[in-house]
């Protein structure tokens, strides 16, 4: 459970990483581990046995920054696949469960992005990115985005999925957050905390845009309204979860 990120739940199991060792773990409802593996940098899915020898609950994260080769941060499962955010290389990294083969799944940036939180909603895959960026992105055969690459021959070549950008300090916020992680989107609208990284004010907020950049909410949640801001470092929002 060091520097856990993201998790999964279905009728069977309970699905984490073990981000600093690239490991997805499944657990049965009652917190038993049933199954893990390790997805290495060059794709290959292995089980490493040494992970057993520690008790990750009692080993802080070493350094600030990204932990693990691809830094894996949330779970997605579509039928026989787990669709895995990767911050280091700004892609999906899919591992097929029959075969336990792993590939990637690229995109199409316009510019630096370090995605983390990234939901799958109507056809299309939304992104937070941690420095202040929404990423849209759509397969390339059915996207809808209009660019300038709007051409007779683009069928010509090789794209996967391709993206869209929403800088939040384009946008009425008028700022870009110090921090950006945690997205969900109904009826059209998306959700996303911004702010709370460490030694900045104990709060967070919440905002609600579409998805031309249009903000209609801004909230702010202060730690001082919930407890005493002595016993605690920092406070983030790290997934949103719209009923």
């Amino acid at each position: 459970m060091n520097d856990m990120h993201g998790i999964y739940v279905d009728k069977d199991f309970i699905v984490t990483i073990l981000t600093g060792k690239d490991t997805i773990v499944f657990s049965n409802h009652e917190g038993e581990i049933i199954d893990y593996f390790t997805i290495k940098n060059d794709l290959s899915v292995v089980k490493d046995k040494e992970i057993e020898k520690y008790d990750w609950r009692f080993i802080s994260k070493q350094f600030r920054g990204s932990t693990g080769c691809w830094h894996f941060n949330f779970i997605q499962k579509f039928g026989d696949e787990l669709w895995l955010t990767a911050r280091n290389t700004n892609s999906f990294v899919v591992v097929n469960l029959k075969t336990m083969k792993a590939h990637l799944r690229l995109m199409n940036f316009f510019t630096p992005a370090l995605i983390h939180d990234g939901k799958f909603k109507n056809g299309k895959y939304y992104f937070t990115s941690i420095d202040g960026k929404i990423i849209i992105a759509e397969e390339a055969s059915k996207a809808s985005f209009k660019t300038r690459e709007e051409i007779k021959k683009i069928h010509l070549f090789d794209r996967d999925l391709v993206t869209k950008t929403i800088r939040l300090n384009e946008t009425e916020l008028g700022r870009e957050p110090n921090w950006c992680r945690g997205i969900d989107i109904k009826d059209n609208l998306l959700f996303v905390t911004i702010d709370g990284r460490y030694d900045t004010d104990l709060s967070f907020g919440l905002i609600v845009l579409n998805e031309d950049g249009k903000l209609f909410e801004n909230h702010r949640l202060k730690w001082s309204d919930i407890g005493d801001k002595l016993k605690i470092k920092f406070v983030t929002g790290f997934d949103v979860l719209v009923l």
